[in-house]
């Protein structure tokens, strides 16, 4: 009698198990993909966030889910063939639309209308059939323009930067000038230099002449220094 005690209490459980593996979905008789490299969006711009099912198929009785890092709220909700806004968090409301043209053929995509900063993220793409399901992940990068609300620091260092440009233009003019006024100097210094040089060569030749002419003057024979010219009375006076 235990051994058949032992059944009737262990049968509940079984069925129990698997009543519980039949509820809980599974994956996957299908893949949900998406694009690779993120999206790109300016703050205040409408973004588009693109999905589809691998292999194609008709979408349109399944669940499709926009959701970000919790299931529920999400960000849109498609399900029983209509748009659930139930669903919805609350600052998605009114902000979002599904692209549901090519659901037959198991494509969609969400749009979201004048992006804000804090939309920067992931977010994921999901479907449900039955007991399959699979989801894709797509990365949302959100950037901000400039603007004095915005970027306050900016606008302070903008006209900084401008007068430092200019100084740094009149900085190098200056140098430049500077260098041509140094090169002149040094071209003049160069060419006094060699004019003393000149003038010092032509002196020193002078002097070798003088010194020259005046040994020559000297040589015996010659009429040097102390010749006269002829006495009076001599026979070479007349």
């Amino acid at each position: 009698m235990e051994p058949a005690a032992s059944l009737h209490f262990s049968l509940p459980a079984s069925l129990l198990l698997l009543l519980l593996r039949l509820l809980a979905p599974v994956s996957a008789q299908f893949t949900v993909q998406g694009p690779a490299d993120p999206i790109l969006a300016m703050v205040g711009e409408n973004t588009t966030l693109h999905c589809h099912l691998s292999p194609e198929k008709n979408a349109e009785d399944m669940e499709v889910r926009w959701f970000r890092s919790q299931f529920s709220p999400a960000v849109l909700v498609y399900k029983g063939g209509r748009e659930r806004t139930e669903e919805q968090m609350e600052e998605y409301r009114g902000r979002t639309t599904l692209v549901s043209k090519d659901i037959s053929r198991g494509k969609v995509a969400l749009v979201i209308h004048n992006v804000t900063a804090q939309e920067n993220g992931i977010y994921r793409c999901y479907f449900q059939e039955g007991r399959s399901y699979d989801e894709a992940m797509i990365h949302l990068k959100v950037a901000e323009y400039f603007t004095p609300s915005t970027y306050p620091l900016v606008v302070i260092l903008a006209p900084i930067l401008a007068i430092l440009i200019i100084l740094m233009a009149v900085s190098i003019c200056c140098s430049k000038k500077l260098h041509r006024e140094k090169k002149i100097l040094s071209e003049e210094k160069d060419v006094e230099q060699e004019e003393k040089e000149i003038a010092q060569q032509l002196q020193e030749e002078l002097r070798w002449r003088r010194t020259l002419l005046h040994a020559v003057c000297e040589l015996p024979g010659t009429m040097g220094p102390s010749w006269k010219g002829p006495h009076a009375g001599s026979p070479l006076a007349f």
